[in-house]
């Protein structure tokens, strides 16, 4: 068994289902801080664009109705971050797994603190690679189906999407902020 340890909105789930259905391993997805981590796990590190992330975060927090606030909060506002304490929220669903107020006050501070915990404690696998390069990613000449894959909350697996959303200053925002750990995993802004 196989742990796939990744931010939120970063295609953990659907890694798992493509790993199953092309290579019959078995996997689950985590979402927790380092410091739960078990000694005996197997596990895979899933990055993604932080900049795809947040949108992704942006719009899946949204459609859930996790909270009112994001009713009329711009993408832009939220990026810069939610005046929210995770005590305040309702969902039971919600409270109960591993989040931190920091996902909502700096979402991309979150981002970086997350993947620079886990980068350096099992293999790593860049979400775009999943689609340009999966075979050489596993060390397999196996075709990688993709058909019939997506979760219930999958809204698109389309990468650089945050292009569509994101302004130029969103984009320096990320830079300045995540810049030299968006460059160590190739995420270079256009």
């Amino acid at each position: 068994m196989y742990f796939i340890i990744s931010h939120r909105r970063s295609g953990g789930h659907y890694l798992t289902q493509l790993l199953k259905k092309n290579y019959q391993i078995k996997s689950t997805v985590r979402h927790v801080p380092i410091e739960k981590r078990k000694e005996n796990w197997k596990h895979i590190i899933l990055v993604r664009d932080p900049r795809d992330v947040l949108v992704a975060c942006y719009f899946y927090y949204k459609k859930l109705g996790y909270f009112q606030l994001m009713e009329n909060l711009s993408i832009q506002e939220f990026i810069r971050g939610v005046p929210i304490r995770i005590e305040d929220i309702e969902s039971v669903i919600f409270r109960n797994q591993h989040w931190s107020n920091d996902m909502f006050s700096d979402p991309i501070g979150f981002w970086v603190s997350y993947v620079s915990d886990w980068m350096n404690e099992g293999h790593q696998i860049r979400y775009e690679n999943i689609f340009n390069d999966l075979k050489r990613t596993f060390g397999s000449k196996k075709l990688v189906d993709h058909e019939g894959l997506c979760g219930p909350f999958t809204r698109n697996k389309k990468i650089g999407e945050y292009k569509e959303y994101l302004t130029e200053d969103d984009i320096k925002l990320f830079d300045e902020k995540a810049g030299k750990l968006m460059d160590f995993f190739g995420y270079k802004s256009p």
